[in-house]
């Protein structure tokens, strides 16, 4: 009976075994080893001891025939992603909010059915000191007449509201509606005049205005959807209208100060741009190329041409945690001269603006960001300083 009882155990253990194997093999079969691995795990199991039945619970401890004990651990099954394969690459929305921090045209695409709402504020001041002569020159060193020089500060508030929403996953309408407040100061002094007449002969002129601004709208389209992180190119086209007061509507004194300021250019625009943005880890490169297409306009009898702008700018964007990213860049402006019925104006010239940017970018949730931005211009005709704030968020 004993040599019976014996053989069953014998016979109950080896059936045990072969559940064991089976339960190891689907196992490795979760966890995608290779067939290598399996071998060496089926020529390992012949030499193991006996193992509890499946329906212990892990840890639980048996004796075997020799009364040892022996614990049995089961493993957690691995993730489902194959043993090599990459992780899966974030949304390409995500990958570029970086860029947005000093351009705000130049970020990816709103996904498709996002409704993004842009609330921003902007603060510009620039100043420039002009000489005025009234009378002519004999010889270079003597001026029959009289020297006014004339320093200008402009101080600009703009509040403004962006509006974008995703028409599809590669084109996205926006639109964009400012308020302009502009503060303006001139003081003008006579130089070849008596020491005592200077104070007399300095005068003060001041200028605000606080009205609408010239509204923005267009679309962006992306043309291409890299898989393997190569360049994105982007084109865009944008117009600006003439809704702000223009600069033919406004009042001069005798001296031709402006006793009122403009807040727009008077003038219909159109303006095609082309951007490519190329991811480089951690680093995001990005630059765009831009024409300004002003319409001529008619104004008491003369056609008025502003002239057109061709612009570019680059820069780079990198991220310094998950919430925070920090942008850098150059801006870069061509205006051409001013034509009256298709003359060049005398006092009319070709103007550069050239400025250095900074950014910041702060993701407070999911669908609010904080971006902030300094321009420094570099050139005499850029601002001296350009600070915006700007908040998206998606609904």
């Amino acid at each position: 009976m004993a040599w019976k009882r014996l053989n069953e155990l014998v016979e109950r253990q080896g059936r045990q075994l072969e559940e064991q194997q089976r339960q190891i093999e689907a196992l490795k079969k979760r966890l995608g080893m290779d067939n290598a691995s399996s071998e060496v795990g089926h020529s390992q199991s012949h030499v193991a001891k006996p193992a509890p039945p499946p329906s212990s619970a892990p840890g639980d401890a048996v004796k075997n025939e020799q009364g040892k004990q022996q614990v049995v651990q089961t493993k957690e099954a691995g993730p489902t992603q194959a043993v090599g394969r990459p992780p899966a690459k974030p949304n390409i929305s995500q990958q570029y909010k970086e860029i947005e921090a000093i351009f705000s045209q130049q970020g990816v695409l709103t996904p498709k059915g996002t409704l993004v709402f842009e609330p921003s504020m902007q603060y510009s001041f620039s100043s420039a000191n002009r000489v005025v002569l009234n009378g002519y020159t004999i010889i270079p060193a003597i001026t029959i007449g009289l020297i006014d020089v004339r320093n200008v500060n402009h101080n600009t508030y703009t509040p403004a509201l962006t509006t974008r929403y995703g028409l599809t996953n590669r084109l996205e309408l926006q639109l964009y509606v400012p308020y302009v407040f502009r503060d303006d100061s001139a003081a003008a002094s006579s130089l070849n005049i008596e020491d005592s007449a200077i104070n007399e002969n300095t005068r003060v002129f001041n200028a605000d205005a606080s009205h609408l601004g010239d509204v923005q709208f267009g679309l962006r389209y992306q043309f291409n959807m890299p898989a393997g992180g190569g360049p994105i190119f982007i084109g865009g086209l944008q117009a600006k209208s003439d809704t702000g007061k223009d600069p033919f509507h406004v009042s001069t004194d005798a001296s031709g100060y402006a006793t009122e300021l403009p807040t727009g250019t008077g003038f219909w625009s159109i303006q095609p741009s082309l951007t490519a943005i190329m991811p480089s880890d951690p680093v995001v490169f990005f630059g765009s190329a831009s024409y300004i297409y002003n319409f001529e306009r008619s104004y008491q009898g003369t056609k008025w041409d502003p002239g057109n702008t061709i612009g570019f700018n680059l820069g780079m964007g990198f991220s310094m945690n998950e919430n925070m990213s920090f942008s850098l860049g150059y801006g870069h402006s061509i205006i051409d001269k001013t034509r009256a019925n298709g003359h060049v104006l005398s006092n009319s010239r070709t103007t550069t603006l050239g400025s250095l940017l900074f950014g910041a970018s702060y993701k407070l949730s999911d669908r609010v960001n904080l971006n902030f931005s300094v321009e420094a211009g570099l050139t005499e005709d850029a601002p001296d300083v350009q600070l915006t704030l700007r908040v998206p968020f998606s609904i």
